[in-house]
């Protein structure tokens, strides 16, 4: 319970602070420890901030789309690889991953999320579309994965306010302008047709 409880204070205060406005002090308050026992575990907040973000990081490993299948359709893989990453998106762990990330100039945790998040699942859709079209320039098939990959990040990061009247169909109407994007996209990519 006290690791859990002091990494999880930590986080709790990330969504709030940045690093070098929280205490030891009241990241002991907030877990319900003693200062003492905290700092006899941990040298200080920034050590407590890269265990939090490699734990996080490790419950968020089972939700990162890995691949994409090559035996489908191009709609239905496309669907399904993002299906796989709104249950990322959507996450409460990744959401305050994401608000950690926006406020915190960290080197280091910019690096872990490409490493564990980013780097995985552009590798999956880039190999992907790389199969599918093996002629069209490499970097071109990079640029579509980076830009098709923010748009679906930034949709459920920043969800529009449609998103709090009708939640349910939210991740539909994203899939939908992802594969609206890709096969138009794919129209061109079809120039270098093999």
């Amino acid at each position: 319970r006290g690791s859990t409880a002091i990494l999880d204070a930590m986080c709790d205060l990330l969504q709030h602070k940045t690093l070098a406005q929280i205490s030891m002090g009241e990241i002991a308050k907030r877990a319900g420890v003693s200062r003492r026992t905290l700092h006899s575990h941990f040298q200080g907040a920034p050590q407590l901030f890269e265990l939090m973000c490699r734990e996080v990081f490790m419950q968020l490993a089972p939700l990162v789309p890995l691949s994409v299948s090559q035996a489908m359709p191009l709609d239905l893989a496309l669907t399904k690889y993002c299906r796989q990453a709104s249950r990322l998106f959507t996450d409460t762990r990744h959401r305050q991953l994401q608000r950690i990330l926006m406020r915190e100039e960290s080197p280091w945790l910019l690096n872990a999320y490409d490493r564990h998040v980013g780097g995985p699942m552009l590798a999956a859709l880039t190999d992907y579309l790389g199969q599918r079209w093996p002629a069209a320039p490499t970097a071109e098939i990079a640029d579509l994965t980076a830009q098709l990959l923010s748009m679906l990040n930034a949709a459920y990061v920043a969800p529009p306010p449609f998103h709090r009247v009708c939640p349910t169909a939210w991740p539909d109407v994203v899939e939908d302008i992802l594969i609206r994007t890709i096969l138009t996209h794919s129209n061109e990519l079809t120039r270098f047709a093999a």
